[in-house]
């Protein structure tokens, strides 16, 4: 697999799960642009990636986020549910793909996006047999 077939791969996993709503890739930040942010998002910024003998080792930092009501009640539960759906994804990567996962790490975190934000931060290693081909991808 080709680091583009594991993007592809997370991306549609990730909008299989009922509580991702958008997708945000490389920079999670770029929420404060989008007025159009639909909650929870999905994002995902990409690490050091690593060779070693026939396999690929892909770096990512997933994140999940979600608005947090006024009084912050709800903080909790969208951590909650950040954990879930992360290990969600993370599990049907390595059910549906030739994907295994080497390592992962969760981290809480509150944030001010456009709105006032609340989610969960994976760091994952994402381990794929390495391609033989180049990909021709237009």
């Amino acid at each position: 697999m080709t680091l583009y077939d594991v993007i592809q791969a997370m991306e549609s996993v990730a909008l299989a799960q009922p509580t991702v709503k958008m997708i945000v890739p490389n920079d999670i930040y770029d929420l404060n642009d989008r007025a159009d942010a639909e909650y929870g998002v999905f994002g995902y910024i990409q690490g050091q990636h690593s060779m070693q003998g026939d396999f690929m080792t892909f770096a990512f930092t997933l994140v999940y986020v979600d608005r947090l009501d006024e009084d912050k009640g709800n903080q909790q539960f969208v951590q909650s549910t950040g954990v879930m759906t992360l290990s969600n994804i993370l599990a049907m990567l390595t059910e549906e793909f030739p994907i295994m996962v080497a390592s992962s790490t969760f981290e809480a975190f509150t944030e001010r996006f456009s709105d006032e934000c609340a989610g969960m931060m994976a760091n994952v290693s994402l381990t794929v047999p390495r391609s033989i081909f180049c990909a021709n991808y237009e």
